[in-house]
């Protein structure tokens, strides 16, 4: 192999962009919309902070952290909040509890889930899955239609896989790319693959995270549920096609 020169050593590498300028205007989110105060102490647990639907948005668990990107990247999400208010229910000893759900998620076809969400050795440890059935008859139908008791087993390699490219992406923001792929996804009007709008795109592989922020922020919804690769089928959400 042949020695690199003093000025080949010293090159600007093409795989590494120059730093970002830093905004003049910062544009922050709206506050959370939990329903108690989240502590962001604890010697048991992760706790992780992200921004979905504009909102900050609060998890108290790497496990609900998953669940919160797993599901708003999921084409048959349409919002995602953290700690909805919470319900009373009736155990078996008669007893009156009050119950914060982990998550509230509203799907496409306006059914509402509570999701529950408990590492599976917990689970197994305790009286989880009857807990559930009573929160599943006590919970008013206009609060959710459903109780979901989420585990990591849940979570398939898809939304693992769609969980990291999304937090990828969101760590490295560029406004650049975001405004070189928005033209691009104001033009559709029917499905294309992630790969399409990266050539589309003409800024190689920068724009795949750019794509991806366009995922999470639904400006652009996968037409199934899978991964978030090249072969990907995304289109506009059905709401905004027609502005």
């Amino acid at each position: 192999m042949q020695p690199y020169t003093l000025d080949q050593y010293l090159a600007p590498d093409p795989c590494i962009r120059d730093p970002l300028p830093s905004p003049t205007v910062i544009r922050l989110p709206r506050d959370t919309r939990a329903s108690r105060k989240i502590a962001l102490r604890s010697k048991g647990s992760a706790r992780a902070g992200i921004v979905i639907d504009d909102h900050i948005t609060y998890a108290e668990s790497h496990l609900e952290f998953q669940a919160m990107l797993a599901y708003s990247a999921h084409p048959d999400v349409v919002e995602v909040r953290e700690q909805p208010p919470s319900i009373e229910y009736v155990d078996d000893d008669g007893e009156v509890h009050d119950h914060t759900f982990d998550l509230a998620v509203t799907c496409a076809d306006g059914r509402r889930v509570a999701v529950f969400a408990k590492p599976a050795a917990k689970v197994a440890r305790r009286d989880s899955d009857r807990q559930v059935e009573l929160l599943a008859a006590q919970t008013p139908r206009e609060f959710a239609d459903e109780i979901k008791l989420l585990t990591e087993n849940d979570l398939t390699d898809v939304d693992r896989f769609n969980a990291a490219a999304i937090r990828r992406a969101r760590q490295r923001p560029d406004p650049a790319d975001d405004e070189a792929i928005q033209p691009i996804i104001d033009a559709l009007r029917g499905p294309t693959t992630i790969g399409h709008l990266m050539q589309a795109a003409g800024i190689g592989s920068w724009s795949y995270d750019a794509i991806v922020r366009a995922v999470a922020d639904r400006r652009l919804v996968l037409v199934e549920h899978t991964a978030l690769d090249h072969d990907a089928v995304v289109e506009r959400p059905s709401s905004s096609i027609n502005r």
